[in-house]
């Protein structure tokens, strides 16, 4: 069981595909040589799936277990998914979709064929966070990550928290999905919700983000009062 103290290491170069929950007092980071360790929220490449023709022309379906697909990206940002809000006829032109949350299918119009041989890698940004920091949370350290393809936010805090630092982390490829109704949709890169104090934000890279990349929010019907917290050298 990870407890306060501990340090959670992902080896350089690779690639992990899941969700995390934090820690107070851990450590996570990376470990030996090479690029950043690449986490994903997407849980499998679906260029390595079966896409299914359908009887509308050049619309392709797959089977997607989760709440909503909020932007799909096909090998690593060479092209993007345009989502489609009411129906899959709204889909008549390359990579818009629709995810039919009632069955769980998303359908996706590719006029060149198959997907799957149109791409090698397609990520799929479902509706959950990345990295989620539970309220009542201290003093954890996020450094030396790449975390992408996620569509909630990708770090998200609750309140209140102190003492996080993020450092040097790559940030890409967040949110799109379906937040309260039918039509609002959401997710930022780095979100401080309600009281954060003594925490910090320095050399991350964040970008492609469908909401904001960083931003501290407080509860409109509660606002919190929140302080010392830098953010320092960052390109968002």
């Amino acid at each position: 069981k990870i407890a306060e103290g501990d340090a959670v290491l992902f080896r350089r170069g690779d690639i992990f595909r899941g969700y995390i929950t934090a820690t107070s007092g851990v450590s996570y980071g990376a470990y030996g040589e090479g690029d950043k360790p690449c986490i994903y929220g997407c849980l499998k490449n679906y260029a390595e799936e079966v896409w299914r023709p359908t009887s509308e022309e050049n619309i392709w379906a797959m089977i997607v277990s989760t709440s909503d697909v909020g932007m799909i990206i096909f090998n690593h940002g060479e092209a993007y998914g345009n989502k489609k809000i009411e129906n899959v006829f709204e889909c008549d032109e390359d990579y818009e979709f629709f995810y039919d949350q009632e069955n769980g299918l998303l359908y996706l119009y590719c006029s060149k064929g198959d997907p799957s041989r149109v791409f090698y890698d397609i990520e799929f940004l479902s509706n959950k966070t990345l990295l989620y920091v539970k309220d009542n949370s201290e003093n954890i350290y996020i450094e030396n990550l790449c975390l992408k393809y996620t569509g909630g936010h990708c770090i998200s805090l609750g309140k209140p928290v102190k003492g996080i630092t993020i450092k040097n982390c790559e940030i890409g490829w967040i949110g799109g999905a379906i937040f309260r109704n039918k039509t609002e949709r959401y997710g930022n890169g780095i979100q401080f919700y309600g009281q954060c104090s003594d925490s910090v934000i320095d050399h991350c890279w964040v970008y492609q983000c469908y909401d904001a990349g960083v931003s501290n929010q407080d509860p409109a019907e509660a606002p919190e009062v929140t302080g010392n917290v830098d953010y320092e050298n960052n390109d968002v």
